[in-house]
Protein backbone atom coordinates (compact mmCIF):
# COMPACT_ATOMS: atom_id res chain seq x y z
CA UNK A 1 0.00 0.00 0.00
CA UNK A 2 1.36 3.31 -0.72
CA UNK A 3 1.09 6.51 1.49
CA UNK A 4 0.08 9.93 1.07
CA UNK A 5 3.02 12.66 1.35
CA UNK A 6 2.09 14.99 3.72
CA UNK A 7 2.11 18.32 1.10
CA UNK A 8 -0.85 15.86 -0.40
CA UNK A 9 -2.30 15.34 2.84
CA UNK A 10 -2.26 19.16 3.26
CA UNK A 11 -3.91 19.92 0.14
CA UNK A 12 -6.72 17.13 1.03
CA UNK A 13 -7.52 18.36 4.56
CA UNK A 14 -7.70 22.12 2.84
CA UNK A 15 -10.35 20.50 0.24
CA UNK A 16 -12.24 18.57 2.72
CA UNK A 17 -12.69 21.78 5.18
CA UNK A 18 -13.65 24.05 2.31
CA UNK A 19 -16.25 20.96 0.98
CA UNK A 20 -17.68 21.35 5.05
CA UNK A 21 -17.51 25.07 5.25
CA UNK A 22 -19.59 25.48 2.04
CA UNK A 23 -21.73 22.85 2.64
CA UNK A 24 -21.18 21.10 -0.63
CA UNK A 25 -21.59 17.07 0.28
CA UNK A 26 -18.82 15.24 0.69
CA UNK A 27 -19.44 12.09 -2.19
CA UNK A 28 -20.14 15.46 -4.83
CA UNK A 29 -16.81 17.40 -3.77
CA UNK A 30 -14.40 14.82 -4.14
CA UNK A 31 -15.93 13.68 -7.07
CA UNK A 32 -14.68 17.16 -7.98
CA UNK A 33 -11.45 16.76 -6.60
CA UNK A 34 -10.57 13.61 -8.10
CA UNK A 35 -11.71 14.75 -11.74
CA UNK A 36 -9.28 17.95 -11.60
CA UNK A 37 -6.27 16.24 -10.38
CA UNK A 38 -3.38 14.82 -12.48
CA UNK A 39 -2.69 11.13 -11.84
CA UNK A 40 -1.19 10.15 -8.66
CA UNK A 41 -1.82 8.78 -5.15
CA UNK A 42 -4.70 12.07 -4.17
CA UNK A 43 -6.61 11.24 -7.08
CA UNK A 44 -6.71 7.67 -6.42
CA UNK A 45 -7.57 8.70 -2.96
CA UNK A 46 -10.37 11.07 -3.69
CA UNK A 47 -11.88 8.66 -6.56
CA UNK A 48 -11.80 5.62 -3.15
CA UNK A 49 -13.62 8.78 -0.95
CA UNK A 50 -16.17 9.76 -2.99
CA UNK A 51 -17.01 6.20 -3.92
CA UNK A 52 -17.02 5.26 -0.32
CA UNK A 53 -19.16 8.22 1.16
CA UNK A 54 -21.15 8.35 -1.93
CA UNK A 55 -22.48 4.57 -0.40
CA UNK A 56 -23.34 6.38 3.13
CA UNK A 57 -20.38 4.92 4.20
CA UNK A 58 -18.21 7.77 6.97
CA UNK A 59 -15.65 9.48 5.61
CA UNK A 60 -13.53 8.31 8.90
CA UNK A 61 -13.91 4.74 8.02
CA UNK A 62 -13.59 5.52 4.26
CA UNK A 63 -10.22 6.78 5.20
CA UNK A 64 -9.47 3.65 7.11
CA UNK A 65 -10.03 1.42 4.44
CA UNK A 66 -8.89 2.67 1.56
CA UNK A 67 -5.46 1.53 -0.69
CA UNK A 68 -3.95 4.48 0.07
CA UNK A 69 -2.67 4.83 3.52
CA UNK A 70 -3.53 7.90 5.07
CA UNK A 71 -1.67 8.63 8.74
CA UNK A 72 -4.24 7.63 11.75
CA UNK A 73 -4.21 11.05 13.27
CA UNK A 74 -5.47 12.34 10.70
CA UNK A 75 -8.21 9.76 10.39
CA UNK A 76 -8.73 10.06 14.35
CA UNK A 77 -9.08 13.89 13.74
CA UNK A 78 -12.11 13.32 10.99
CA UNK A 79 -13.73 10.92 13.50
CA UNK A 80 -13.57 13.57 15.84
CA UNK A 81 -15.20 16.09 13.72
CA UNK A 82 -18.02 13.57 12.52
CA UNK A 83 -18.54 13.31 16.60
CA UNK A 84 -18.57 17.00 16.84
CA UNK A 85 -20.73 17.77 13.91
CA UNK A 86 -18.02 20.36 13.29
CA UNK A 87 -15.82 18.93 10.74
CA UNK A 88 -14.74 22.16 9.04
CA UNK A 89 -13.52 23.36 12.15
CA UNK A 90 -11.84 20.23 12.67
CA UNK A 91 -10.37 20.31 10.27
CA UNK A 92 -9.00 23.75 9.91
CA UNK A 93 -7.33 23.24 13.39
CA UNK A 94 -5.49 20.51 11.76
CA UNK A 95 -4.20 22.75 9.07
CA UNK A 96 -3.08 25.11 11.73
CA UNK A 97 -1.68 22.35 14.12
CA UNK A 98 0.24 20.42 11.25
CA UNK A 99 2.20 23.38 10.77
CA UNK A 100 2.93 24.74 14.30
CA UNK A 101 4.13 21.13 14.90
CA UNK A 102 6.42 20.86 11.89
CA UNK A 103 7.89 24.75 13.34
CA UNK A 104 8.19 23.03 16.20
CA UNK A 105 10.15 19.87 15.09
CA UNK A 106 12.35 22.28 12.61
CA UNK A 107 13.51 24.49 15.78
CA UNK A 108 14.47 21.51 17.69
CA UNK A 109 16.04 19.84 14.66
CA UNK A 110 17.84 22.78 13.75
CA UNK A 111 19.82 22.94 17.58
CA UNK A 112 20.44 19.31 17.15
CA UNK A 113 22.22 19.79 13.68
CA UNK A 114 24.75 22.48 15.07
CA UNK A 115 26.76 19.74 17.26
CA UNK A 116 26.56 16.69 15.29
CA UNK A 117 28.21 19.11 12.83
CA UNK A 118 30.75 19.52 15.51
CA UNK A 119 30.73 15.43 16.07
CA UNK A 120 31.66 15.21 12.36
CA UNK A 121 34.27 17.81 12.47
CA UNK A 122 36.20 16.96 15.51
CA UNK A 123 36.21 13.15 14.17
CA UNK A 124 37.74 14.34 11.24
CA UNK A 125 40.25 16.52 12.72
CA UNK A 126 41.11 13.55 14.99
CA UNK A 127 41.83 11.34 12.24
CA UNK A 128 43.82 13.47 10.40
CA UNK A 129 46.20 14.20 13.20
CA UNK A 130 46.67 10.80 14.22
CA UNK A 131 46.88 8.89 10.54
CA UNK A 132 49.07 12.25 8.80
CA UNK A 133 50.48 14.99 11.68
CA UNK A 134 51.17 12.80 14.92
CA UNK A 135 53.36 9.50 12.94
CA UNK A 136 56.35 12.65 11.25
CA UNK A 137 56.45 13.98 15.01
CA UNK A 138 56.70 10.55 16.48
CA UNK A 139 59.71 9.57 14.14
CA UNK A 140 61.17 13.30 15.44
CA UNK A 141 60.86 13.07 18.66
CA UNK A 142 62.21 9.31 18.06
CA UNK A 143 65.28 10.49 16.44
CA UNK A 144 66.06 12.94 19.20
CA UNK A 145 65.63 10.86 22.34
CA UNK A 146 62.66 13.10 23.79
CA UNK A 147 61.21 11.84 26.61
CA UNK A 148 57.15 11.56 25.90
CA UNK A 149 55.31 13.03 28.98
CA UNK A 150 51.87 11.74 29.09
CA UNK A 151 49.44 13.46 27.08
CA UNK A 152 52.08 12.98 23.84
CA UNK A 153 51.77 9.16 24.76
CA UNK A 154 48.22 9.05 24.53
CA UNK A 155 48.42 10.90 21.32
CA UNK A 156 51.03 8.33 20.46
CA UNK A 157 49.45 5.38 21.00
CA UNK A 158 46.07 6.40 20.11
CA UNK A 159 48.20 7.15 16.67
CA UNK A 160 49.51 3.31 16.81
CA UNK A 161 45.86 2.28 16.98
CA UNK A 162 45.70 3.86 13.81
CA UNK A 163 48.25 2.62 11.77
CA UNK A 164 46.95 -0.95 12.92
CA UNK A 165 43.38 -0.16 11.57
CA UNK A 166 41.71 -0.22 14.80
CA UNK A 167 40.86 3.45 15.08
CA UNK A 168 39.92 3.78 11.31
CA UNK A 169 37.57 1.23 11.90
CA UNK A 170 36.62 3.45 14.93
CA UNK A 171 36.42 6.58 12.86
CA UNK A 172 34.16 4.83 10.22
CA UNK A 173 31.91 3.93 12.88
CA UNK A 174 31.62 7.50 14.80
CA UNK A 175 31.31 9.15 10.86
CA UNK A 176 28.52 6.48 10.00
CA UNK A 177 26.53 7.37 13.88
CA UNK A 178 26.85 11.01 12.96
CA UNK A 179 26.14 10.78 9.44
CA UNK A 180 22.98 9.05 10.40
CA UNK A 181 22.22 11.26 12.93
CA UNK A 182 22.74 13.95 11.06
CA UNK A 183 20.86 13.31 8.25
CA UNK A 184 17.85 11.92 10.73
CA UNK A 185 17.81 15.52 12.35
CA UNK A 186 17.99 17.46 8.87
CA UNK A 187 15.06 15.03 7.73
CA UNK A 188 13.20 15.54 11.14
CA UNK A 189 13.04 11.80 11.46
CA UNK A 190 15.20 11.48 14.43
CA UNK A 191 13.60 8.77 16.89
CA UNK A 192 11.34 10.53 19.65
CA UNK A 193 13.34 8.30 22.58
CA UNK A 194 16.73 9.35 21.15
CA UNK A 195 15.70 13.52 21.30
CA UNK A 196 14.04 13.14 24.99
CA UNK A 197 17.78 12.12 26.50
CA UNK A 198 19.64 14.72 25.01
CA UNK A 199 20.30 17.32 26.96
CA UNK A 200 18.96 20.60 26.31
CA UNK A 201 16.33 19.07 24.18
CA UNK A 202 13.97 17.08 25.85
CA UNK A 203 12.50 19.73 27.76
CA UNK A 204 11.73 21.47 24.00
CA UNK A 205 9.87 18.21 23.31
CA UNK A 206 7.89 17.91 26.57
CA UNK A 207 6.73 21.99 26.26
CA UNK A 208 5.90 20.89 22.58
CA UNK A 209 3.80 18.20 23.07
CA UNK A 210 2.02 19.30 26.34
CA UNK A 211 1.01 22.48 24.06
CA UNK A 212 -0.09 20.75 21.08
CA UNK A 213 -1.71 17.98 23.36
CA UNK A 214 -3.58 20.30 25.40
CA UNK A 215 -4.80 22.46 22.44
CA UNK A 216 -5.67 19.36 20.73
CA UNK A 217 -8.08 18.37 23.55
CA UNK A 218 -9.33 21.75 24.44
CA UNK A 219 -10.11 22.16 21.10
CA UNK A 220 -12.03 18.80 20.81
CA UNK A 221 -13.71 19.10 24.14
CA UNK A 222 -14.99 22.61 23.31
CA UNK A 223 -16.87 20.96 19.87
CA UNK A 224 -18.34 18.34 22.04
CA UNK A 225 -16.10 15.62 21.64
CA UNK A 226 -15.80 13.17 24.90
CA UNK A 227 -12.66 13.50 26.76
CA UNK A 228 -11.93 9.40 26.34
CA UNK A 229 -12.10 10.20 22.50
CA UNK A 230 -10.18 13.72 22.83
CA UNK A 231 -7.05 12.06 24.32
CA UNK A 232 -7.11 9.23 22.26
CA UNK A 233 -6.51 11.45 18.89
CA UNK A 234 -4.16 13.96 21.06
CA UNK A 235 -2.42 10.64 21.26
CA UNK A 236 -1.76 9.81 17.59
CA UNK A 237 -0.05 13.31 17.24
CA UNK A 238 2.11 14.00 19.88
CA UNK A 239 6.10 12.79 19.40
CA UNK A 240 7.23 11.57 22.56
CA UNK A 241 5.93 7.46 22.58
CA UNK A 242 5.97 8.12 26.79
CA UNK A 243 3.00 11.00 26.03
CA UNK A 244 1.33 8.73 23.60
CA UNK A 245 0.85 5.63 26.51
CA UNK A 246 0.03 8.49 29.32
CA UNK A 247 -2.97 10.05 26.64
CA UNK A 248 -4.15 6.22 26.35
CA UNK A 249 -4.04 5.50 30.28
CA UNK A 250 -6.17 9.52 30.84
CA UNK A 251 -8.29 8.07 28.09
CA UNK A 252 -9.35 5.23 30.09
CA UNK A 253 -9.45 6.61 33.24
CA UNK A 254 -12.07 8.97 31.89
CA UNK A 255 -14.19 6.36 30.70
CA UNK A 256 -13.66 4.60 34.26
CA UNK A 257 -15.56 7.87 36.06
CA UNK A 258 -11.63 8.76 37.22
CA UNK A 259 -9.77 11.76 37.08
CA UNK A 260 -7.68 11.86 33.84
CA UNK A 261 -5.56 14.43 35.57
CA UNK A 262 -3.17 11.47 37.50
CA UNK A 263 -2.34 9.73 34.94
CA UNK A 264 -0.20 12.65 33.15
CA UNK A 265 2.84 12.13 32.06
CA UNK A 266 5.78 13.77 34.59
CA UNK A 267 7.36 15.10 31.87
CA UNK A 268 5.03 17.44 31.51
CA UNK A 269 5.73 20.70 33.29
CA UNK A 270 4.57 21.22 37.12
CA UNK A 271 2.78 24.01 36.11
CA UNK A 272 0.98 22.89 33.07
CA UNK A 273 0.09 19.83 34.96
CA UNK A 274 -1.34 21.37 38.05
CA UNK A 275 -3.55 24.14 35.59
CA UNK A 276 -4.59 20.93 33.93
CA UNK A 277 -5.96 19.08 36.80
CA UNK A 278 -7.68 22.46 38.59
CA UNK A 279 -9.43 22.61 35.17
CA UNK A 280 -10.75 19.16 35.11
CA UNK A 281 -11.67 19.30 38.57
CA UNK A 282 -13.49 22.91 38.00
CA UNK A 283 -15.43 21.73 35.03
CA UNK A 284 -13.33 24.20 32.89
CA UNK A 285 -10.91 22.17 31.35
CA UNK A 286 -11.31 23.20 27.30
CA UNK A 287 -10.77 27.05 29.01
CA UNK A 288 -7.42 25.40 30.90
CA UNK A 289 -6.06 23.63 27.90
CA UNK A 290 -6.68 26.51 25.84
CA UNK A 291 -4.63 28.70 28.75
CA UNK A 292 -1.70 25.76 28.81
CA UNK A 293 -1.37 25.70 25.06
CA UNK A 294 -0.64 29.12 24.68
CA UNK A 295 2.09 28.74 28.64
CA UNK A 296 3.88 26.00 26.96
CA UNK A 297 3.92 27.60 23.73
CA UNK A 298 5.29 30.59 25.00
CA UNK A 299 7.69 28.90 27.00
CA UNK A 300 9.18 27.02 24.16
CA UNK A 301 10.17 30.23 21.89
CA UNK A 302 12.08 31.21 24.52
CA UNK A 303 13.74 27.60 25.84
CA UNK A 304 14.24 27.30 21.89
CA UNK A 305 15.80 30.25 21.43
CA UNK A 306 17.78 30.55 24.78
CA UNK A 307 19.10 26.93 23.85
CA UNK A 308 20.26 27.59 20.14
CA UNK A 309 21.87 31.10 21.47
CA UNK A 310 23.93 29.20 24.04
CA UNK A 311 24.86 25.77 21.85
CA UNK A 312 26.67 27.83 19.40
CA UNK A 313 29.55 29.71 21.63
CA UNK A 314 29.80 26.72 23.83
CA UNK A 315 30.27 24.43 21.26
CA UNK A 316 33.04 26.70 19.64
CA UNK A 317 34.64 26.45 23.16
CA UNK A 318 34.57 22.57 22.77
CA UNK A 319 35.79 22.30 19.53
CA UNK A 320 38.56 24.74 20.31
CA UNK A 321 39.97 23.40 23.44
CA UNK A 322 39.95 19.73 21.89
CA UNK A 323 42.12 21.36 18.68
CA UNK A 324 44.04 23.28 21.62
CA UNK A 325 44.86 20.12 23.83
CA UNK A 326 46.31 18.24 21.02
CA UNK A 327 48.35 20.60 19.91
CA UNK A 328 49.83 21.39 23.24
CA UNK A 329 50.28 17.41 23.38
CA UNK A 330 52.14 17.50 20.24
CA UNK A 331 54.76 20.54 21.21
CA UNK A 332 55.42 19.27 24.88
CA UNK A 333 58.35 16.98 24.24
CA UNK A 334 59.73 20.18 22.52
CA UNK A 335 59.99 22.14 25.64
CA UNK A 336 62.63 18.87 26.21
CA UNK A 337 64.44 19.31 23.42
CA UNK A 338 67.26 22.10 25.29
CA UNK A 339 68.46 19.65 27.71
CA UNK A 340 68.71 16.87 25.18
CA UNK A 341 71.04 18.74 23.16
CA UNK A 342 72.74 20.23 26.36
CA UNK A 343 73.60 16.09 27.12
Amino acid sequence: MSTIDINELDRLTSELASFARSGVPLPEGLAQLHSSLPGGKLKSLSGELSAATAQGQPLSEALKNSSITVPASFAALVRCGEISGDLSGVLDFALKHGRRLKNHRASMMTILIYPLLVLVVMVVILAFTMMVIMPRFTDIYEQLGAQLPGPTQLLVDVSDMFSQGFGILVVLALLAVGGYLLIAAASERLPSRLMAFLPGVRSLVYLSDTSIMTEFVGHLLGRGVPLPEACRAASLVVYNEDMRRSLEKMAVASEQGGTSGDELNSGIPATAAWLYRQGEARGTLADSCAGIARYCENRFEIVSRRTLHLMEPMFILIISVFCGAMVIALYLPLFNIPKIMGH
